[in-house]
């Protein structure tokens, strides 16, 4: 499949989904576009029963119609020869490989086949590594990684992230993680399906261009805003039995924010892994305006270690026997990537039908500048 991608309707098998009992009775049928059956069957409005090879490559048939009109083609490579003065020229088309008109941003599609994307672009996609920083300047995209610091075209790493937005709102479309290469000529953001590439800019001035203008901005801020370095939580003043007056301070905050109606705790407060939860009510609004109340269930955890997966085995199970809307960890330390990606992961499996929440180390140093008085009671902290 090329470019010369159209629009086509399929009947639907399941169109009794989507009737009422009398257009059924009269035989009527549905007749959905690719997009509208990739979106009915990620949102679970249907079962797939059709098999059309699209809903496995969902995102790429997307791709087909979006890219296309973000200045996209697929690669394509022509050859001409010359048969006894009749010139015949023949075109071959990379299936699922993007290409701009100038190259700086390319696309790779999972249905794009590996042997036929040219060497240059595998060769720069070989060793990756994950980026340790990232900055979105005003002039300039900054990327940090093994202590070196690269540059990239803001408005072409723009560009890309509203073309998964605009995706995400058909398919469960997200940038899992950002990679780049040694050279830190290439920039990917890789969503599963997907791999968007930004070329590098290969310049030594763009920190300083950007300190200037962040400079600046913090000088047209100072009439309105007094700025300070952050104070940090000093976690070894915490006093002795740390798990314990880790769920105290805990206990302390939670009642402090805005949204929380109830608060219960739950287990044993004396459990030798410190472990203690808290069942809480959150008082929301839906798109409509109207009221709505979320259950969570709260867990706290005080380590000396970064939480991993380990750490909290069983939170899906406690999750999912609580009956709750949401599960939401609460720590000192830092998440292992890995345990972030499962709690980020949560909303894109279908089979879970609640929402994760974080509290983490930068957190609580949030909360020693807003709620200064919870951490210099000397209730909790050794003076």
């Amino acid at each position: 499949m090329g470019t010369d991608y159209k629009k086509e309707s399929y009947e639907c098998p399941e169109s009794e989904s989507f009737l009422d009992n009398k257009e059924i009775i009269r035989g009527h049928k549905i007749y959905f576009d690719r997009n509208e059956c990739i979106r009915n069957f990620t949102w679970g409005n249907c079962s797939g029963s059709c098999e059309q090879n699209f809903l496995d490559n969902s995102e790429y048939y997307l791709l087909l119609e979006y890219a296309l009109t973000d200045g996209f083609k697929e690669f394509s490579i022509e050859n001409t020869i010359n048969n006894q003065g009749q010139l015949i020229t023949t075109k071959n088309v990379i299936q699922g490989f993007f290409v701009d008109d100038n190259r700086r941003r390319a696309i790779i599609s999972n249905v794009a086949n590996p042997k036929l994307i040219p060497e240059k672009i595998l060769y720069q996609i070989r060793d990756l590594i994950v980026i340790d920083h990232i900055y979105e300047g005003y002039e300039y995209l900054l990327v940090k990684a093994k202590n070196k610091i690269f540059t990239f075209s803001i408005q072409l790493y723009q560009s890309f992230k509203e073309l998964i937005r605009v995706m995400d709102l058909y398919v469960s479309c997200k940038i899992e993680k950002i990679l780049i290469n040694k050279e830190g000529t290439l920039l990917v953001l890789d969503t599963g399906q997907t791999k968007f590439l930004i070329s590098g800019i290969l310049t030594t001035e763009t920190e300083e261009i950007e300190r200037a203008i962040l400079t600046s901005k913090l000088e047209e801020a100072k009439p309105f805003f007094e700025f300070k370095a952050i104070k940090k939580v000093d976690w070894s003043k915490l006093k002795d039995n740390k798990g314990e007056y880790f769920e105290r301070l805990t206990e302390t905050l939670l009642p402090l924010e805005p949204n929380l109606i109830d608060i219960k705790s739950i287990g044993k407060t004396n459990a030798a892994d410190r472990g203690r939860d808290f069942l809480v009510t959150e008082k929301s609004f839906d798109t409509f305006g109207l009221s709505v109340e979320k259950k969570w269930l709260v867990q706290c955890k005080f380590s000396d270690k970064s939480i991993s997966p380990k750490t909290i085995p069983d939170w899906v199970n406690r999750t999912v026997e609580h009956e709750v809307d949401g599960y939401w960890l609460i720590t000192n330390n830092d998440l292992t990537p890995d345990l972030f990606d499962q709690l980020n992961d949560v909303p894109k499996n279908k089979h879970y039908k609640f929402e994760t929440r974080v509290w983490q180390r930068n957190t609580f140093d949030i909360k020693l500048v807003t709620r200064p008085e919870v951490f210099i009671t000397g209730l909790y902290f050794d003076c």
